[in-house]
């Protein structure tokens, strides 16, 4: 089994905050079984802010909070050349990272999604969702070797 790691992003940097909303609404009728999301944004002079996780479920793991505050900081944070070689050596797709990155230019933001292995998420139910939404969406899976490279810089950096 696979961890999932879905990126939607958006042309406008406020559009991410309305998805979330959107999302939060939705999980009210219990259509999302999202544990959490992280909001990235650019601002028009391209400085990227990394929201704190959005808790979307009711149950969270302390591991996956890190594991996905993390991610958004190796892949769209100040060190991301150094942390993103990293994370492709580990086993994180190379194109999906560029591509990713390339998205999120000024005045934009993106929501991060992490599904570990073991969650009760249902992926593909999250996927069809976000396809509804007016961004682009970007999907990839990696081990857990990945994961423990994600934990290690997180180590690492403190």
């Amino acid at each position: 089994m696979y961890n999932d790691l879905i990126i939607m992003s958006f042309m406008r940097q406020e559009e991410a905050l309305i998805a979330w909303m959107g999302l939060d609404m939705m999980r009210d009728r219990q259509v999302m079984g999202i544990d959490k999301a992280t909001a990235v944004i650019k601002d028009k002079s391209g400085r990227t802010l990394i929201h704190q996780s959005w808790e979307l479920g009711t149950y969270t793991q302390t591991e996956q909070s890190h594991v996905l505050c993390q991610l958004a900081e190796s892949i769209f944070g100040s060190d991301m050349q150094e942390n993103q070689a990293q994370l492709t050596e580990a086993g994180l797709d190379h194109v999906f990272l560029k591509n990713v990155a390339a998205a999120l230019g000024p005045d934009s933001s993106a929501l991060l999604f992490y599904i570990p292995q073991d969650s009760l998420s249902d992926t593909n139910r999250l996927l069809d969702i976000l396809m509804q939404m007016r961004g682009a969406l970007h999907h990839t899976t990696f081990t857990t070797a990945v994961t423990e490279t994600i934990l290690n810089q997180k180590t690492n950096n403190l």
